[in-house]
């Protein structure tokens, strides 16, 4: 079970209503099944709370849409991380420690597989992978606006792509993929395979009411 405790001051303070305040634990946590699961479950959350989030300079939004929030895209800033800062007595009190993804979540060499390390150019073979240490820099950056599994999926799609269209030699080596955040062309394909593969999840999406 998900506990959190609330300092109300700190809310009053910073002129956060709960809904508001509960976003930012979600974001500062990570927790996106929690947050999604209170949109399904209880109330859909406005699209005008994440919009004060960003103007009051929270949270970043990385592509922002006046109908939809998408989870994937959002990210807590230094001011933002300040505010939920976990100390003793803090303002949030984490009781399940489940609630803070392990580090095997976020792991690089897990997003690798995901993501060919060569392909056939004639009778040659070209590395995809060159570069290690910039894609894993590059990889860690991404973290801050999406998660490990959106990466992975959008990879997998991305390759998928490439296969069925008999064009993988023109694949771009992960280094570019990376750099050019070019998951985001898959988001919207890899929630809808979310979508399928978590039953208890009904959508993907935090849409307004």
């Amino acid at each position: 079970m998900n506990e959190f405790k609330v300092d109300i001051d700190t809310i009053l303070a910073s002129k956060l209503g709960f809904e508001a305040y509960f976003v930012l634990y979600c974001l500062y946590t990570k927790n996106e099944q929690l947050l999604l699961s209170y949109c399904n479950k209880c109330k859909k959350i406005n699209t005008d709370i994440f919009k004060e989030l960003e103007n009051s300079g929270l949270i970043n939004i990385k592509i922002n849409d006046k109908d939809r929030i998408y989870y994937e895209l959002l990210s807590l800033t230094d001011k933002g991380q300040s505010l939920l800062m976990v100390k003793t007595d803090s303002v949030v009190n984490l009781l399940d420690s489940t609630t803070i993804p392990e580090k095997s979540e976020h792991n690089f060499e897990d997003f690798r597989t995901y993501y060919p390390s060569s392909v056939k150019e004639g009778y040659n073979t070209r590395r995809l992978h060159g570069n290690l240490k910039k894609c894993r820099s590059l990889y860690e950056k991404l973290l801050l606006e999406t998660t490990h599994d959106m990466l992975c999926k959008c990879a997998s799609l991305y390759y998928e792509e490439k296969y069925n269209s008999n064009s993988l030699k023109y694949m771009q080596n992960l280094e570019t993929w990376l750099n050019q955040k070019n998951y985001i062309q898959y988001l919207d394909d890899a929630r809808q395979l979310k979508e399928t593969t978590n039953k208890t999840i009904e959508n993907t999406n935090l849409d307004a009411i």
